[in-house]
């Protein structure tokens, strides 16, 4: 029997000057009420799925995409929510959903608030009223990340401490959530890396030493000061359940300008409204309160300590050229022991012919815990691969690296996608007919889907034999490649 699905959100927005629970107490009660009393759906098995602190303009919502994944894999015929807004309040997006999605997916959609239910419905949610709510959630979500974003930079600039959590070193103060204090029981721990820092020693060199002062990390001391329960998947593992220092965590403490009683704020841009990832902002262009809290060190030291290692790990780094893909098995190769990504490490050795270099993989976290490791060598590695996939590649074709062709063509599905998004403003502004509209944008759907029936098609027939590993190949076939410290591999291929 297909189930029914409850959904409720809040968005962070409105999680100012309430408990969380209480708005989501307060959905579930009321669309629970609603649903037993519908004498059609009452018998029906029903699952809650809830989102909390994540805008509706957002679709990388886990409550969400846990909810899609049920009816993609046809668990869920019936989605209730309060009100449209608590869905979505992209109103493109949404119009898909009640136009095309959910009745191709054969779903029932309920809006309680908006007295909207998909099976009384003719149009299938292309309806003026309905459209003109989503326009206006629409509107209201970016409106409201606008000011959520302006409230919070004037709080900023005031010296109110916004983040969750202070850095390593400090807590919050008791009495005043926006302002934070020197936390005792780890400050000297802070003291003392850039101490060791100023004194030469590497950033490795300090985690290992602290790993030999059983020096608590700042993970360990970031659950026991805060009440977020939260997994730590970079540092912890099934085998190794207690987090150890590294030299990144290091680096991160030696780079951090707080520490010298400066606030810095928007370190990065992100925008609310669209969910959007985290661009990192120039460290001239960053916000500083100075004088603002107690500090850990010194202006000096921190100064002294940053010129020291500008040249190494403190210099502002083009964070786009990290993303760079340097060889084809990168992030694939872990350790069987921890399950962490290896490192490269390269050296380079005088042979008779002048120098050759050469590139190992090993585990740094272990590293760090002193245990024996075998370096293995990149080449070896790949190759043990390519011996695995060569046939299976050979016979089946690798993916080319994206030609300008097919690049054009993505160019002209987003100038479509455009299109359609203008002629859906054209609609709701009376520019545009309901009739016209439906028309024109069936017209364009039917552009987009020749357009992608034609890039298929020609990587069909770019499909080409290779006699190499390529990161291509890689992601088409491989899961993980997992290395033990005797140097034992093993290839997990994806199923």
């Amino acid at each position: 029997m297909n189930k029914v699905a409850l959904y409720f959100r809040l968005s962070v927005e409105e999680q100012s000057g309430r408990e969380e629970s209480e708005s989501i107490i307060s959905q579930r009660n009321y669309v629970t009420s609603f649903f037993k009393a519908q004498s059609d759906l009452k018998d029906f098995p029903y699952e809650e799925y809830i989102d909390d602190g994540f805008s509706g303009s957002n679709t990388k919502r886990p409550g969400f995409e846990r909810m899609m994944n049920d009816v993609k894999a046809n668990l869920v015929k019936t989605i209730i929510v309060k009100d449209l807004s608590r869905f979505m309040r992209d109103y493109i997006a949404m119009g898909d959903y009640l136009e095309n999605i959910f009745p191709f997916m054969g779903v029932r959609f309920i809006a309680i608030n908006d007295n909207y239910d998909s099976s009384k419905e003719k149009g299938n949610g292309t309806e003026l009223d309905i459209q003109f709510k989503n326009l206006l959630y629409d509107f209201y979500a970016k409106d409201a990340s606008q000011k959520v974003r302006s409230v919070q930079n004037a709080l900023k600039a005031k010296g109110k401490f916004m983040a969750w959590q202070p850095p390593f070193g400090y807590i919050k103060d008791p009495n005043d959530k926006h302002k934070i204090i020197v936390d005792d029981e780890v400050a000297h721990i802070v003291r003392e890396a850039f101490e060791l820092s100023l004194k030469g020693m590497s950033t490795r060199k300090i985690a290992q030493l602290f790993n030999e002062k059983n020096y608590i990390t700042p993970y360990r001391r970031k659950k026991q000061t805060s009440r977020m329960d939260y997994s730590y998947k970079t540092t912890t593992t099934e085998n190794h359940k207690e987090p150890i220092w590294m030299h990144g965590t290091v680096i991160k403490i030696l780079g951090n300008e707080n520490y010298t009683g400066t606030y810095c704020y928007n370190m990065v841009q992100k925008s609310i409204a669209s969910g959007g990832k985290s661009i990192p902002v120039p460290r001239k262009d960053w916000g500083r309160v100075f004088n603002n809290h107690e500090a850990i060190i010194s202006r000096k030291m921190f100064d002294q300590v940053r010129d020291q290692n500008q040249a190494k790990a403190f210099k502002n780094v083009d964070y786009s050229q990290l993303k760079e893909i340097r060889y084809p098995l990168e992030g694939f190769i872990v350790c069987e022991e921890c399950g962490h990504i290896l490192a490269r490490e390269s050296t380079t050795r005088h042979q008779k012919n002048g120098i050759k270099k050469f590139n190992y993989m090993s585990c740094r976290t272990c590293k760090a815990k002193k245990l024996e490791i075998k370096r293995m060598k990149l080449e070896l590695i790949e190759e043990t691969v390519w011996n695995l996939l060569k046939e299976k590649v050979q016979s089946e074709g690798s993916i080319e690296e994206e030609p300008q062709w097919k690049s054009t063509k993505l160019d002209r599905i987003t100038l479509l996608e455009s299109a359609k998004e203008e002629a859906f403003h054209q609609y709701k502004t009376g520019k545009l007919s309901r009739e016209d509209f439906i028309v024109k944008k069936c017209s364009i759907d039917v552009d987009i889907v020749m357009i992608e029936n034609e890039v298929e098609e020609q990587e069909y027939e770019k499909l080409k034999v290779t006699d190499s590993l390529t990161r291509e190949i890689v992601e088409r076939y491989i899961d993980k490649v997992i290395v033990s410290h005797g140097g034992g591999i093993e290839v997990v291929l994806k199923v």
